[in-house]
């Protein structure tokens, strides 16, 4: 969307956007021409062929014609995602050279992976819009969640709820809940 499209659209939920977008274009949300013209219109679209997308017929618990080959249709941010198409390539390269160079490919070749946490800085940095030197890729999220709660959640008789969104992934629940314990409160 452009600047001015952005700002019409600053007081609407995604819902009433895609409405008021399928209106405009005399057709309804469902309707898969719809579909097209928005991803015809997606600046990221170009990046869909670099990922391996399961094919629905092999997606597990999914019974379907196997004579059709439809890709499925994948909504799944918050876990692994999908596979870029470029991953084995990448893999084979880090074994090869862990093969050649033993545990010197820590430190050598294109992939040193004692310094894996510095490919990421730049993006990070312009992420939460700081300085490359004041950010670091560490730890897992879960790992992270409880580092950071363990610092600021600081309950007290008054203020000591936890507000988290209903769907959220499963272990960001259970760090709550023991941070929770671990301040003496009942979840």
């Amino acid at each position: 969307m452009t600047d001015m499209q952005d700002f019409k659209y600053k007081d609407k939920t995604p819902s009433e956007v895609l409405v008021e977008l399928a209106t405009q274009h005399g057709m309804n949300v469902h309707d898969e021409e719809f579909h097209k013209i928005l991803d015809d219109g997606d600046e990221l679209s170009k990046f869909r062929e670099r990922f391996e997308i399961p094919k629905l017929c092999s997606y597990p618990g999914v019974e379907c014609d196997l004579t059709k080959d439809n890709d499925c249709v994948y909504f799944c941010g918050h876990s692994l995602g999908l596979q870029p198409k470029s991953t084995k390539s990448h893999i084979q390269q880090v074994l090869e050279n862990w093969k050649q160079n033993a545990d010197e490919s820590r430190f050598l070749t294109s992939y040193p992976s004692a310094f894996c946490d510095n490919q990421a800085k730049k993006g990070l940095s312009e992420l939460v819009g700081c300085y490359e030197n004041e950010v670091v890729a560490m730890n897992s999220l879960t790992t992270n969640l409880h580092l950071l709660m363990t610092s600021f959640y600081q309950p007290t008789k008054n203020r000591y709820k936890i507000l988290i969104e209903q769907n959220a992934f499963p272990s960001d629940y259970y760090v709550v809940a023991s941070q929770i314990r671990l301040a003496g409160y009942d979840e």
